[in-house]
């Protein structure tokens, strides 16, 4: 290999160190391996010195595809800088497996291969000490039931470095249980102003006290009933926060206008095809002539007005209930 092929290899490979050192996300966008890069990766490697010198216009064709493909990558490392860095999702349960297939069907799925949900499940177990891996214990006082223990949600919380601290970017940590904070739109829309959250799943008869007054940041309820444990309390506290996230949902209209997206505002009904469907001989149920009529002001009227029929409030804004066009 020539002195001059030697020197332009040598130069890729401190202008690779250099750029994955100074901009992050670069290493990978060097190992995409594209096509306009041959000159690099093959060709240099066969010319020797006399071809080169019979043939001068290759090297200068290498030289510019090897600058070209240099500046080309790292607009790419740029412009990864500046994407929004997907939503973080961290649940803390004893039971990962039931999340399975929840996660990888419909919206949810999408979003994660869109990088807009980062959702990691992850199994309380790994952080406990002894050969049995047990993650609860009795009561001190006496009592029924078992309680998850405090040592293992302290060591998860490390190293999700998610401890209360002074530190700004901290994740946000909630206990599903059901003494906590009722969940309602307005609650899932605060939590989707945190970049991370934590969801921590409570089991058995509850969890040691010291995980509610010295770990959580909140406690979240999703009603007035016992469950077994917290694993779908966690699934609707992270189906409902998701779709505040932008581009998870297709039409971002429809969060403005669904039901509860108000304190006590409920949805005005939906009709589709057919016009009439008949479920036995005599019997017909039609849609309303209104929606029918192609009047969009006595379609927005008669929604207005179905709507207040509904809400537990009486000002229902005619934006809100306007036909979606």
């Amino acid at each position: 290999m020539s002195w001059s092929c030697r020197r332009i290899l040598g130069d890729r490979k401190r202008w690779r160190s250099q750029a994955a050192s100074q901009v992050p996300g670069t290493a990978s966008i060097w190992n995409t391996r594209l096509k306009w890069r041959v000159f690099l990766l093959k060709p240099a490697k066969s010319f020797t010195f006399w071809r080169a010198r019979r043939n001068p216009a290759l090297v200068t064709k290498g030289l510019l595809a090897g600058l070209g493909g240099f500046l080309v990558e790292s607009i790419f490392a740029t412009m990864s800088l500046d994407m929004p860095k997907p939503k973080r999702f961290d649940i803390l349960t004893i039971f990962p497996g039931m999340f399975g297939c929840y996660l990888d069907e419909s919206m949810i799925k999408r979003a994660q291969a869109r990088k807009l949900l980062d959702l990691r499940v992850h199994d309380l177990r790994d952080w406990t000490t002894d050969k049995h891996h047990k993650v609860d214990d009795r009561p001190f006082g006496g009592g029924p039931g078992m309680l998850l223990k405090v040592e293992p949600i302290y060591r998860a919380l490390k190293d999700f470095k998610a401890l209360k601290s002074k530190a700004k970017k901290r994740p946000y940590v909630i206990l599903l249980s059901p003494r906590g904070t009722r969940f309602t739109h307005a609650v899932g829309k605060r939590l989707a102003k945190h970049d991370r959250l934590v969801l921590i799943c409570g089991r058995y008869e509850g969890v040691d006290q010291r995980v509610t007054d010295q770990l959580v940041d909140e406690e979240i309820s999703i009603g007035d009933y016992v469950l077994t444990g917290g694993e779908l309390p966690a699934m609707v506290v992270l189906d409902s926060v998701s779709r505040f996230v932008p581009g998870v949902v297709g039409k971002e209209a429809s969060i403005v206008e669904e039901s509860h997206s108000r304190e006590g505002f409920i949805e005005y009904p939906h009709y589709t095809r057919p016009e009439v469907f008949a479920p036995k001989r005599g019997v017909k149920w039609p849609v309303p002539a209104v929606l029918l009529s192609g009047d969009h002001k006595k379609v927005e009227d008669w929604r207005v007005e179905q709507s207040r029929k509904l809400s537990h409030v009486k000002d229902v804004p005619s934006h809100v209930a306007s036909p979606k066009l």
